[in-house]
């Protein structure tokens, strides 16, 4: 993953802002990085032609999507990428081509955990992540309708999935027949060779586009009248293990958003 990368370049996201998503990874692949891509006008004007008749054309930044239309897309996706769950790598089914993750590519650029962190707070990491495991599943099944278990060490106690399905899924995501949810849904970029899975899409009836990525931390818990941080969202602007939960997520979310919109799917 090369740490130019368009997909976290400010200059990207100027020309975004001003071209459009789709014109703006039309050019980058044609052209590559640039620090400025003002500098890139003149050549930028010669390329209109050619992208009137590339496949990015029928994208532009009024284009709007159906509801149909961006679940077209999302279920094309899925036939094209293969998500191997135990070694957690993306291989695209017609090119044999392996793409590295999200979370892998931001650990590259310096969002993966500091270097000297305790065997004790690796262990906490770890199981933290296990939990995360079983809670992703426990939404899966929810918007799927299905019973998958997962074997990893962790047994959710009943109070914790009535809290979390009851209290947060229920409560959130009102099943509407008008709105169509995709759980566990893969996504790439063909250009930069990354992959990752979005926890959830919700796909409006008038074709608008919300994506989510469930996260766990540790809670918090009361003790007579007293408010105790036992973890939880007390490091989450912290920067102590490494760039901040809420700079992690915010940057994966924005990933995944730039994808979905190299595809045609416009995110809220």
């Amino acid at each position: 993953m090369n740490k130019s990368c368009p997909i976290y370049d400010s200059a990207y996201a100027e020309m975004e802002r001003d071209l459009g998503p789709i014109k703006a990874q039309f050019l980058f692949n044609k052209f590559g990085k640039t620090p400025n891509y003002k500098e890139m006008l003149p050549d930028i004007i010669q390329a209109e032609e050619e992208f009137k008749t590339s496949s990015y054309s029928k994208f532009n930044s009024t284009t709007h999507f159906t509801q149909k239309d961006v679940l077209d897309t999302i279920d094309k996706l899925q036939d094209e990428i293969l998500f191997n769950e135990e070694n957690h790598t993306y291989q695209h089914k017609l090119t044999g081509e392996y793409f590295q993750s999200v979370t892998n590519a931001m650990t590259e650029i310096g969002y993966g955990p500091k270097e000297g962190i305790s065997e004790e707070n690796l262990d906490k990491m770890d199981r933290a992540a296990r939990i995360g495991t079983v809670i992703h599943n426990e939404a899966e099944n929810y918007f799927k309708n299905t019973n998958v278990k997962v074997n990893n060490g962790i047994e959710l106690s009943n109070a914790a999935k009535n809290a979390f399905i009851g209290r947060i899924l229920n409560d959130k995501f009102k099943k509407d027949a008008n709105v169509q949810y995709r759980s566990e849904v893969v996504v790439f970029d063909p250009i930069n060779k990354i992959a990752g899975t979005i926890d959830l899409i919700v796909v409006n009836s008038d074709g608008t586009v919300e994506i989510y990525d469930f996260k766990t931390k540790v809670g918090s818990r009361i003790e007579g009248n007293k408010f105790i941080e036992s973890g939880g969202f007390k490091y989450y602007t912290s920067d102590k293990f490494g760039k901040s939960y809420q700079n992690k997520f915010n940057l994966q979310l924005t990933v995944y958003k730039k994808i979905l919109h190299g595809h045609g799917v416009r995110v809220n």
